[in-house]
């Protein structure tokens, strides 16, 4: 198989590959977390319909992460025909980015109409809030007070 059809997955043998989502409209999400949050798209599926000509039905899902690149860890957002996400499990569900500037953000969310679970607050030395995203999913942006080095100290 030529290298150039390998789907190219992480950087690693074992890591965190990707979080699914089920959203009810993919267009309203992925406006979202890419131009409110300024999460970049890694892919995006439009599958064919199978029978009348391959008629394409839309895409179905799209994968976000802040470098765009399938090498890093992505949120994977499925657009659900069957009116998923249960509220109990959008309840139940919470996403973690580390951002650089959460005041900044929380006010982005706020412009853009969707709102703020918890406004900014400092915690272990960590700016932290919590924003719902359009299907009433906890984001919870987190700005670390420092950078660790590979070796954690």
């Amino acid at each position: 198989m030529a290298a150039d059809n390998l789907l190219r997955v992480g950087t690693k043998l074992r890591q965190l590959l990707m979080v699914k989502v089920h959203v009810l409209s993919l267009a309203t999400s992925f406006g979202f977390y890419v131009d409110v949050l300024g999460l970049k798209p890694v892919t995006v599926f439009t599958p064919s319909r199978p029978g009348k000509d391959n008629e394409v039905i839309g895409p179905s899902e799209a994968c976000l992460n802040f470098s765009g690149s399938p090498a890093d860890p992505y949120l994977v957002l499925v657009r659900d025909r069957e009116g998923v996400p249960n509220p109990s499990y959008a309840a139940l569900t919470v996403i973690g980015l580390k951002v650089d500037d959460v005041e900044a953000l929380v006010d982005r969310v706020r412009r853009a109409g969707f709102s703020v679970k918890l406004a900014p607050v400092t915690f272990s030395g960590a700016v932290v809030a919590i924003v719902r995203d359009p299907d009433d999913y906890s984001v919870q942006l987190v700005q670390a007070p420092v950078y660790l080095t590979n070796n954690g100290s």
